[in-house]
This record gives C-alpha cells, sequence and structure tokens, in this order.
C-alpha cells in the first residue's frame, strides 16, 4: 500500500465518480482505460498497408535514398 498527495479538485472529481468504489478501484480503472486508448490509437497506424502497398513504399523509399544519396556525395 502506497500513500499519494492529489491537489484539491482531484480528489473532489475522483470523490465524485467513485460512488461506492475505493479510491483504489477508482484509479485503477482510469489508468487501464487510458492505457488501452493508446494502445488502440497505436492500432490503428499499424496494418494499414496491404504487401502489395508495403513493398511499393519500401520501392519508393529506396529510391528516395538513393537519389539524396547521390546528391550528398
Amino acid at each position: 500500500m502506497k500513500n499519494i498527495m492529489v491537489k484539491e479538485g482531484v480528489y473532489t472529481r475522483l470523490k465524485d465518480i467513485k460512488g461506492e468504489k475505493s479510491f483504489s478501484d477508482i484509479l485503477d480503472e482510469l489508468t487501464r482505460s487510458k492505457i488501452e486508448l493508446r494502445k488502440r490509437n497505436l492500432r490503428e497506424y499499424f496494418g494499414t498497408y496491404t504487401d502489395k502497398e508495403a513493398k511499393e513504399l519500401e520501392k519508393n523509399i529506396s529510391e528516395v535514398l538513393r537519389v539524396a544519396k547521390g546528391r550528398l556525395f
């Protein structure tokens, strides 16, 4: 068990939403939902290309890098 300090306004909001639950339960729910939201947001950016699209993108990037390298040296 750990003690934490929060601002008065934060305490009041937590108290308002906790109902019959403990503060630990509310904080657990809030942090879990925030983590799940972050994971969901990240998942939106993965797997968005088909294999064909990914290969085409890789080809285009390689070409840009090849041309850029030629210009640098």
